[in-house]
């Protein structure tokens, strides 16, 4: 996850372990208490906006995989990565497709040629 990537680069990142051990010094748990608030907040925050599988996320995702359409001489490997990270954030959100249609949908993606 992107988020916590740059948590890590900060150096935001043990707020979300909660690795407090006796040898830090006082100023340092509070500091990591705070940023803990913060950052929990934060994650729960963008949680609830971006990964909750509201109907209105679920229609978005459904209109971006049926809209979507490769195009002449296009990379059909481009192309299947972007089906399946679809197919992915669908599943995110508890709507799984049958065996027998994601290939379907997959086919009618494609070109005529």
């Amino acid at each position: 996850m992107q988020i916590k990537d740059h948590l890590y680069g900060r150096k935001l990142h043990l707020s979300l372990l909660r690795a407090q051990s006796e040898k830090m010094s006082d100023k340092y748990c509070a500091l990591l208490d705070r940023q803990e608030t913060t950052t929990t907040g934060l994650m729960n925050i963008l949680s609830d906006m971006y990964e909750k599988p509201s109907a209105n996320n679920k229609v978005h995702l459904m209109k971006k995989l049926f809209n979507l359409k490769m195009k002449e001489g296009a990379s059909v490997t481009n192309h299947i990565n972007d089906f399946n990270t679809i197919i992915n954030q669908l599943l995110s959100v508890k709507i799984d497709f049958d065996e027998e249609v994601c290939p379907l949908i997959l086919m009618a993606s494609l070109p005529n040629s």
